[in-house]
């Protein structure tokens, strides 16, 4: 069978998107898992508590930004374990705060990130009301990175 050379040329210009198409996807998807790597495993500096405001439970918080944790141990925090449980908590430089941890798990698919309460602990100068059990969805967040920093927004 032949074809002219506007077949040719066609049939060559469709490999070629496709092949391109296939790279991309195979390209984009690795991507995705460095990005999962670079957070799973690993201790962050935060913003806020994650599940945490006003030291109480909230799932409303819309976005949250990672820095890799520094030699200061004071700040708020995020640690992602490798067995799908993670912490988030403050560490305060004197005793006479309120020490808040939640814990729980999370499930990281398709570039969203997926946190789950099981309790939230108060310690220190809020120890009235001990430990909480939550078992409940703090939502759906979107894993972004921007400039070299990374910070989960909220999604739905």
């Amino acid at each position: 069978m032949f074809f002219s050379c506007t077949e040719r040329k066609y049939n060559s210009m469709n490999n070629i998107l496709i092949t391109l198409l296939l790279l991309f996807l195979a390209f984009s998807s690795v991507a995705q898992t460095d990005k999962t790597a670079e957070l799973v495993g690993k201790k962050f500096k935060t913003d806020v508590v994650i599940g945490s405001t006003d030291y109480g439970w909230s799932p409303k918080i819309e976005s949250v930004n990672l820095t890799q944790a520094d030699i200061h141990p004071w700040g708020y925090f995020l640690q992602l374990n490798d067995d799908g449980s993670f912490i988030a908590f403050n560490q305060n430089s004197c005793g006479n705060d309120c020490r808040v941890k939640v814990s729980g798990t999370y499930k990281i698919e398709n570039g969203v990130i997926e946190f789950v309460t099981n309790t939230i602990r108060f310690m220190d100068i809020c120890a009235a009301k001990p430990k909480q059990e939550i078992n409940s969805s703090i939502g759906s967040y979107k894993i972004k990175e921007t400039g070299g920093r990374i910070s989960l927004v909220r999604v739905g």
